[in-house]
């Protein structure tokens, strides 16, 4: 498994987390575009009627790419919350976020 594959399955375990303990509250997709239509990042959620996209990197060095990065600022700019993840840290943190808002 690649770094940031490892990264994504400790994000996509901790979702599924979430869903098995608040069915209905988190929608969780993982579009695969292959270069055609608008870009994404890795996660799309619905999280309790919150937005939120989740970007994996394979650790803290590895930034956006300059398409992520307008992503995110067209998704922030539209209320969106996004998460950059790269360790442990940052998906707990980001999975926490999460799940208080199905909580809500």
């Amino acid at each position: 498994m690649t770094p940031e594959g490892k990264i994504k399955a400790m994000v996509s375990r901790g979702l599924k987390d979430i869903q098995d303990r608040h069915p209905g509250q988190l929608w969780v997709r993982m579009p695969v575009t292959r270069g055609m239509g608008r870009p994404w990042l890795d996660y799309h959620l619905c999280a309790n009627s919150h937005t939120v996209a989740i970007e994996t990197k394979k650790d803290p060095k590895t930034g956006l790419t300059p398409q992520q990065k307008a992503t995110k600022r067209e998704l922030e700019a539209a209320g969106a919350k996004v998460f950059v993840v790269n360790d442990e840290p940052t998906a707990s943190f980001a999975l926490r976020w999460i799940e208080a808002c199905v909580r809500r």
